[in-house]
């Protein structure tokens, strides 16, 4: 493998991170959405810092016996810091959001988990359950009194 690869952890932080924040928890939809946002602006820190450790690991692995072409080569090019500096949240952001989707399913499944059978009729049934479920929620020998 790559020593640009193996040897950049800020690379492997990037993919690691974005799971780790938004499947941190599973209570609010509002929370895994704030969650997704902080991803987008961790990844897009972290992409940057990938960046400037590539160009160091350029310089760094270039040869003893490097030709001034290729020391232009490993120095000159700026233009990947700048454009991940100014639009490094839009790959961030894909990335973010590709996970974000797969953690819908597991919101959507772990807050229906969770519900008592009152609220699941709730949810469910008609309005006459719906009132009974109600009446029953607030009766003190459905509050274990």
């Amino acid at each position: 493998m790559s020593p640009y690869i193996t040897q950049n952890h800020w690379f492997l932080l990037f993919f690691v991170a974005a799971p780790l924040i938004i499947f941190c928890g599973w209570r609010s939809l509002i929370l895994g959405v704030l969650r997704c946002g902080i991803a987008v602006l961790v990844g897009w820190v972290l992409i940057h810092f990938a960046v400037d450790r590539h160009w160091d690991l350029r310089i760094a692995f270039l040869p003893a016996n490097a030709t001034e072409q290729q020391a232009m080569d490993a120095t000159a090019d700026g233009a990947s810091r700048v454009f991940y500096l100014i639009l490094g949240w839009v790959p961030a952001g894909f990335y973010a959001m590709f996970w974000f989707l797969l953690w819908l399913p597991f919101w959507w499944f772990m807050s229906r988990r969770g519900k008592s059978p009152n609220q699941r009729l709730q949810l469910t049934g008609n309005a006459r359950d719906v009132e009974s479920a109600a009446v029953d929620g607030l009766s003190p020998r459905a509050a274990g009194n």
